[in-house]
Order: structure tokens, then sequence, then C-alpha cells
């Protein structure tokens, strides 16, 4: 049996990933309820400071491990806590608990006591002081918390001092500390710090698409973030070694920054220390767009330059033995400092494995050192295994070892047949292959290791981001020889600078010269990708489904078991006629989702043609809804065009992710075929800068009133409201209302689905007066307005008669939306309502004549 080891390692990751779908992984608990005022204590794991480039200031993240939630007061905390700091001392005492110190400084968050300038006196007036405000506040803790179990606060108090109130966790999480602004003390990497602030709990995805914090948080081990935080305590004791590692770190950021423009700085932090937070949102998408952004990530291509560059300049003075392990010390130690990265860690184990066997003189097998690299992460944390980094970082690994020398190998048994030397010249012969410039074989040996690794890594990226660059084969051919240079010359610099650095300006302003080539490369990289942006090239492929992974997995697998008896020049039409597979999009009758945005409006439609609709796009209750819910909702259903965006009026929380969508579509190849509103006089208010901005994205504008007929297919888009010839004193009552149907192979209507807008009951009453029978047995009803009471009249549902009702609004908004009239006039007409708030996207599918209603989110 070949590779033993690596079919054991390759087992053991089945198996892991077979359990956890079989029972997905706890997520760790929150220590703290969300939007509760907290004090947590635990080991500092990793600090990341960061220029702001929206607002142009310092943030401060502070992560801590093994954390727990402590209460304000009834608890001994560790009696090594004890802040030290050259302005604030807690000082400990045998009469004094240091939990009775900490309040002192943390108190309010008011300030803090420098005993060491106060006389006594002084000291405990101001102990006392903080003391009492602490209780005032814990006083109010206690009322909240009693007037929601029905109880007298005293009580709760004392039930809460006896247990020694433990506030849920036991084991300990990890939490992110988000500093507040001004805040600048940092405890060292190691020590056990209390910090107090508001609790945040990251946002589950409520939309398909949509990117999951908690679960992305969770598969590290954080459980939350904590906001506006401040330091309250810290222990003396720390690890001298990490700490030194992140000063280390924090030095060579402070180099780059002195260097280097903040956009360049950011780039390279991002690519050398592993520090994205800080780095440009525009040229981040720039790169993912383009194809490049592993770039960024701290992987294989920087460990073998910044490993195997060490181990070959000491091999010039120490012994291979030697020389191997002080590389992997050194990078080991790098790999701490930046943080341990799913990719960091594959290629780190990887190197490990590689120096190991050129030490003892044993054969290096990189599919075997992979799967012992996946078996020995997903034992350490399971969890990685749903991580998309971690899933690419390993399959584009598995692309160099196996499916690169494949290629490499098509076409051999030509050779064998007619033996070495007659083979060779049978093959040449056959297939036209001649000798090439020493220049043209390296360009199309990196068009082949290019085309290799985006071959097995298409499904992965398809899962993750739902769209594929093409031309991204041709950018990295490009990029990745020069990114040797780009290291090599980056490493040099932060060397450099940290020496020297401290004589003053004018070392800088030479770095600043050496630094040429490096800025050069990475202007080079940004041009590429925004050449490539003008060009045709980007897949709107969509999720792919399952059958279609496990269809490419096995034309794949059987792709590289033949590659030696398929002709080399058949190889690459062969696998890319492979990728097709994610193409093909059965026809599966028409879908129509209501997005969860929270305080607002989105529908998106497909038509059983397989065409796609907008039905406005806003939000008031949470930012960039447009990139953050839209967007990947319309990749995530590989949208490649628009047919039409109706937009029902033009208020905020209908338009104001438009923008962000239309430019998307620009950059990304996506046709809109037409913004729609509505044909009507709104007295002093028109949508002026809407028409505008579809205008400056060359986007045509269109305008419906009642009557108005828009078909495709076997679907119509009939407008029932507005009348052009009305003039309105309010955008709601102006809505768009718009009765989407189905009509079957007789031409009868099969399907319909009322999306009203805003409209509010005179809106409503003109429709009855006008049309009452096109309203009759609609089959979904959106309610207007998110529910509010000025909306869905008696009247009106009476005529519609939906067999389900669908609200959009946020949770606890202040608008009491959906309002209890409406869920009470719905439910005495037996007609179920689904609400985003509670279910997350509703998704309604009509196909092979039954209606089906789901919900993203599990609910009763």
């Amino acid at each position: 049996m070949r590779r033993p080891l690596c079919l054991a390692m390759l087992g053991f990751t089945a198996a892991v990933r077979i359990m956890t779908w079989i029972k997905p992984l706890p997520q760790p608990s929150p220590p703290a309820e969300d939007g509760q005022t907290a004090v947590v204590a635990g080991t500092v794991s990793d600090i990341t400071s960061y220029m702001d480039p929206e607002n142009g200031q310092m943030v401060h993240i502070v992560y801590l491990k093994a954390a727990d939630a402590l209460p304000f007061q009834g608890a001994e905390m560790q009696s090594d806590l004890n802040f030290k700091d050259p302005d604030v001392e807690l000082i400990k005492t045998d009469s004094i608990s240091l939990n009775t110190n900490l309040n002192n400084f943390t108190a309010a968050g008011i300030r803090a006591v420098n005993f060491s300038d106060r006389d006594l006196k002084q000291n405990i007036t101001a102990q006392k002081e903080a003391q009492k405000q602490l209780q005032e506040i814990d006083m109010q803790v206690w009322e909240k918390s009693a007037q929601e179990q029905g109880m007298p606060a005293q009580t709760l108090e004392k039930s809460a001092q006896e247990q020694e109130m433990p506030m849920r966790s036991q084991g300990g999480t990890g939490v992110m500390c988000r500093l507040q602004e001004g805040e600048v003390r940092l405890p060292e990497i190691g020590s056990r710090a209390c910090y107090r602030g508001k609790a945040r709990h990251f946002k589950t995805a409520t939309n398909p698409g949509e990117f999951d914090a908690r679960a992305y948080y969770a598969g590290q081990g954080i459980s939350m973030q904590l906001s506006q935080a401040v330091l309250t305590g810290k222990s003396e004791g720390y690890s001298g070694w990490r700490h030194a590692l992140y000063r280390l770190r924090r030095r060579a950021g402070e180099v780059l920054e002195n260097i280097f423009p903040q956009k360049e700085a950011s780039v390279l932090k991002a690519m050398l220390l592993g520090e994205k937070k800080g780095m440009d949102s525009e040229i981040k998408a720039l790169y993912q767009g383009a194809g490049i952004s592993h770039i960024l990530a701290i992987s294989g291509l920087h460990i073998s330059l910044l490993g195997m560059g060490l181990y070959r300049l000491l091999s010039r003075f120490l012994s291979r033995k030697l020389s191997g392990l002080l590389s992997c010390g050194v990078l080991f130690s790098y790999l701490v400092m930046t943080g341990f990265s799913a990719s960091a860690a594959r290629a780190g184990i990887m190197f490990l494995l590689y120096m190991t066997a050129k030490i003892v003189g044993r054969t290096y097998d990189m599919p075997t050192a992979l799967s012992t690299a996946a078996a020995l992460l997903l034992l350490e944390n399971p969890a990685w295994l749903q991580d998309g980094g971690f899933q690419l970082s390993f399959a584009a690994a598995a692309g160099a070892a196996v499916t690169i020398p494949a290629f490499e190998r098509m076409g051999s048994d030509a050779v064998k047949l007619f033996g070495k030397d007659k083979g060779k010249k049978n093959y040449i012969k056959m297939y036209g292959e001649k000798q090439k410039h020493p220049v043209m074989q390296r360009l199309l040996q990196g068009f082949r290791s290019s085309f290799c690794i985006s071959l097995t890594t298409l499904p992965v990226l398809l899962s993750v981001f739902y769209e594929w660059n093409l031309l991204s084969i041709l950018l990295n051919v490009l990029v990745i020889p020069l990114m040797g240079i780009l290291m090599g010359g980056t490493v040099l610099l932060v060397l450099a600078g940290s020496v020297v650095g401290g004589i003053g300006e004018p070392v800088f302003v030479f770095l600043r010269m050496l630094a040429l080539p490096v800025k050069g490369i990475l202007i080079f990289y940004e041009k590429l990708c925004l050449l490539s942006e003008g060009l045709p090239g980007i897949w709107h492929a969509g999720k792919p489904e399952l059958w279609q992974l496990l269809v490419f997995a096995a034309g794949l697998g059987l792709l590289l078991l033949l590659t030696e008896k398929i002709p080399r020049p058949a190889g690459v039409p062969a696998a890319a006629l492979l990728c097709l597979v994610f193409a093909l999009k059965p026809q599966d009758g028409m879908q129509m989702t209501m997005l969860d945005v929270g305080q607002g409006d989105c529908i998106y439609i497909r038509t059983e043609s397989g065409k796609h609709y907008l039905y406005d796009a806003g939000s008031s209750s949470q930012k960039d809804t447009g990139t953050w819910q839209v967007i990947p909702f319309l990749k995530y259903q590989g949208v490649g065009r628009l047919e039409a965006v109706f937009v029902s009026h033009w208020d905020a929380d209908h338009i104001n992710g438009l923008e962000a969508v239309f430019e998307w579509a620009e950059k990304s190849g996506v046709s809109i075929g037409g913004l729609v509103l509505p044909q009507a006089h709104v007295v002093q208010d028109e949508p002026s800068r809407l028409v505008e901005m579809a205008g400056s994205y060359h986007i045509p504008v269109y305008r419906m009133e009642a009557g108005d007929l828009l078909k495709d297919g076997k679907t119509e888009f009939l407008c029932l409201h507005p009348d052009g010839r009305d003039s309105f004193t309010d955008r709601n009552t102006a809505s768009l209302v718009v009765q989407l149907t189905l009509r079957g192979e007789n031409g009868d209507k099969d399907f319909s689905i009322l999306l009203t807008g805003d409209v509010d009951a005179e809106g409503e009453q003109k429709i009855l007066a006008s049309s009452p029978g096109l309203l009759q047995s609609c089959d979904i009803l959106k309610t207007a307005h998110h529910g509010s009471e000025t909306s869905t009249t008696r009247e009106f549902l009476d005529a519609a008669a939906p067999a389900c009702a669908l609200i959009s609004c946020g949770r606890n908004n202040s608008y009491g939306h959906p309002h209890k009239a409406v869920l009470e006039r719905l439910k005495a007409a037996h007609i179920p309502v689904f609400v985003t708030n509670e279910c997350g996207a509703v998704m309604v599918r009509r196909r092979q004549k039954k209606i089906t209603v789901e919900t993203f989110l599990n609910v009763d």
C-alpha cells in the first residue's frame, strides 16, 4: 500500500467531517448577556492595534482566552491581579481585599486612585467614594434584574452574593475586547487581565450567503466582543517570550508605517505580519475580486520564501542539522507572532516535516505531510474544518502536491510505448510540441501550475465566495514570481528600520528610496486588479449544490487517475469541461425571497425562466445592508444579470442599499436592465438623487403606473398602484404596488404574489376602488409598511385573501412593528404569518404545482 500514513490521516479527516456533519460542534456560550455591562477576566492571548482607514482613529483589540465574567461586587479575584502602571497602581494588602482595590479603579469607569501621590486621608476618602458609586450602580443592576424576575432587589442581591454569582460561564471562553477611544494601556501577552465594557454578541447570519460572524468567531473559540472596554486590572506575571514576539511584531508594523504610505503599509502588514484589520477595504476587495487575495494570507508561499530562505542562508555557515533546527525554531516563533492562522499553521507543519526529513536523511512526501498537517490541526480544533481559510489552504496545497505532478505526467504513456528516445520523438511528432524558449517554458509552466491549483480550489472558492474570476489564472502567473522580491525586500527593510531607525528621520528617508521597488510591485498588483475589473471574466456561478460537488470530485479524481493516458494538449480542455458542471442550473420553478434586512425591505424574485428581479433594497436599522446582506445573497444565487430593480418608493429604508448594488454590478460585470419607479407625483418630493445615481451607472429609468404590465415568459408583473394622474402628499401612499402572477399552460393564474411597499390605508382604498377583482385570492401577501397599523386594513385583507403573509421588520424596532392589531387581523382571517425578525429570510418556492415556504432560521 502506497503512503499508508497519508491514507490514515485522510481517513481521520474524513471521520471528523462526518462526525461534525452528524452532530455539529457546540458553540461557546458568551459569559454575559448582549448589551449588558460586564467585567471579564482572562488570559491575554493576543493584541491587535491598527489605524481605522475610515476615520483615522487608532483601534486596540485585546483577545482574552479562558475568560469568565465577574460580578460587580461579591467575588474575590485571584490574588495576583494587580494593576501595574506608571500612573496608577492598585496595592495588595492583608486588610483590604483585591476586589476592593479593583472597585477603586473600576467604579463607574470613573478614574483611578494613585495611592503613591496622595496621603492616607485622601486615599480613604476616594476609596469610600468609589465604593459608594459602585454600590449605586450595582443596586440599579439588582433592581432591573429583580423587576424581570418579580422579587425584591435585596433578596436577589443576597441570593447572588451567597452563590458568589458565577454568571453562567464556568470553564471560560474567548472574548475580544475592543478598547474604548483613548484607552492606551495594554497588558502583556500571557498576563491575566480584567476588562469592563459592554457585551456585544456576534451577529448570526439570517440570510443565505451572509457572513456568519458568530460561527466564524466560535471556530476560533471567541464567544463575544466587549466594546468600549477599559482595563481595570492585570497580573504582574506574563509570558516573556510571547510578549517579546508581540513587541517585535508591533515594531515591525511601525517601521512599515514609517517607510510606506498607509495603504501600502497595510497591505505589507497583512502579508508579513498577518494583520488584516487595518487594511484598506477597497484594496482588500480589489485583491479578492481579481483572485489574488491569497497573497495577503500567510501561507505556504510565505513560509517557503521565509523558511527556506533562512535555511539556505544559515547553511552557508552552519551544519545542515543545526541550520534546520534553527530555521524551524525561528519559523515557529514567526507563526506564534503572526497569530497561527489555519493556512500558516498548515504550512508551518509541512515545513517542519520537510526539515525533519532533511535532517534525518529521509524522503519528504508532500501528500503525506499535507494529510498529517490536516489531522494534527483537526485534532487540536475540529472547528477548523468549517473554516473557509482552512479549506482553501489545504485545497491549494493539494493542487500543488497532487494535481500539478499529475498534469506534468500527462501523455507519458507515449514515452513508455516507444521507448525513452523514440517515444519523445513520436510524442513531439504526434502532438506538435517543440522545444520552446526558456522564458516561454517558464510562463507555460507557471500557467499550468496556476491552472491546476485553481482547478483544485474551485469547489471551495464557489462554496465560500460563490463566484470566480477566470482571469485569476493569468494574474497569478504574473503575481507569484514577484512575491520573492516583494517579501525579501520587505523583510530587509523591516530589519534595517528596526536596527538603525532610532537614528532619526534621515534614515527613513533613505529607506523610502530603497523601498521604491517594493512599492512599485504593489502598484503593479493594484493596476493588474483594476485592469481585470474592466474585463469580462467573473463567473457568477452561485452556491454549488451537493450533487455538483460530488460530480466534480469524481470527475477530477478520474482525470488524475488517467493523466498518463490523456494527451497533454487535451488535459486542460478536459479539466475546463469538467468545471462546467457548476454552470448547470436545472429549472427549479419560481422563487421569491424576502431578505432579513432589519427595519427595511428587500425582495428577490427568480422567475420560472431563471431571470432575476429585485424589489427594494434598504434598511434603517442595519448599516450597509447592500454590502452585507443584499450583494452576498445575489452572489449566492449566481445572479449575472438583474432584469429590473423595482423601487416601491424612495424612503431610505427601501433604497439605501441600492448604490452598493449598482457599484458591485458595474465592477463585477452584472448588467441591470432598468430601474423601475412609480409614476406618481409626490408634492415637493421627487427621487432626483436616485435617478441621478442610476444614470451615473448607466442604468435606464422607467416609470410604472396602474395598468402597466411587464411580461417575462409565463410571469407577469402588473402594476396596481399608483395612478399616474393622481397627486400625493406622502411617499407611502404613492408606493408602487405590483402583482406578480405566474400563468399556467392554459393562461390561467397559477400563482400570485402581491408586493405592496409601504402603501397605507388611503392607497389600499384606491386599489380597491379601481381594481378589486385583481386582488382576489393571491397566494402570498407582502404585508405593507412592515406590519404598521396604518396599512393592511380588514377590507383590503378580505379582498386579497392571501394564503400566507410575510412581514419584514427589525428586531426590537422602535416603531412597534409588526403592530398587534395587524397580527390580530391576520390571525382572525386564519392567515399564517412569517416575520423576518423571527424567521430570518423567508423563501417561497413554486415548483411542480406546489408552494413551499421555508425560513432561514429554525423557528417553532
